[in-house]
C-alpha cells in the first residue's frame, strides 16, 4: 500500500547542496520515507526506523 505523503512532510539537509542534489525524507508513522530531490514524480522509498538509524550510523562512521 502506497501512503500519499504531503510534499510539507519531507525535509533536506542543510548540508544538501544548492543544485537540487539531494535525498528527501518525511519521518511518518515509525518509517523514514526517501525521494529524490530532482526527481519526486518516482515516488518514495520507506524504510522502518530501525534501518534508518543504521544507514545513518554507518554513514557517520564512514565519514568519520
Amino acid at each position: 500500500m502506497t501512503q500519499n505523503i504531503p510534499d510539507e512532510a519531507f525535509q533536506k539537509s542543510s548540508y544538501s547542496s544548492q543544485q537540487g542534489e539531494c535525498v528527501e525524507v518525511a519521518r511518518l508513522d515509525g518509517r523514514a520515507h526517501l525521494r529524490d530531490t530532482k526527481h519526486r514524480d518516482l515516488g518514495y522509498l520507506s524504510v522502518s526506523a530501525g534501518e534508518w538509524a543504521l544507514m545513518l550510523q554507518a554513514a557517520v562512521t564512514e565519514t568519520a
